[in-house]
């Protein structure tokens, strides 16, 4: 049963959250939804602010609390490399 404390995340903050559990770098996940890097970080920022979060790892663990993502979205592990990054 959902957790009505927190308040609902829209459907794109549920995407980056999936996508910080799978360990995407944060050029990665801007990239990939067609957002600046800047304003990924902001999101996360609002989004983290909103579940009382200090870390991103507290971001996933309320996120699931809240039954806003699954544990199966974010698996996956290991992380394929992201060959952009050197």
């Amino acid at each position: 049963m959902p957790d009505d404390t927190y308040p609902r995340l829209e459907a794109g903050d549920l995407t980056l959250i999936e996508l910080v559990g799978r360990g995407w770098t944060d050029d990665r996940i801007a990239r990939d939804a067609g957002i600046s890097r800047a304003t990924l970080q902001r999101r996360l920022q609002r989004v983290s602010r909103d579940l009382g979060a200090s870390s991103r790892v507290t971001i996933i663990v309320r996120a699931i609390q809240v039954d806003a993502i699954d544990c199966e979205a974010i698996k996956g592990w290991p992380v394929e490399a992201d060959s952009s990054a050197t």
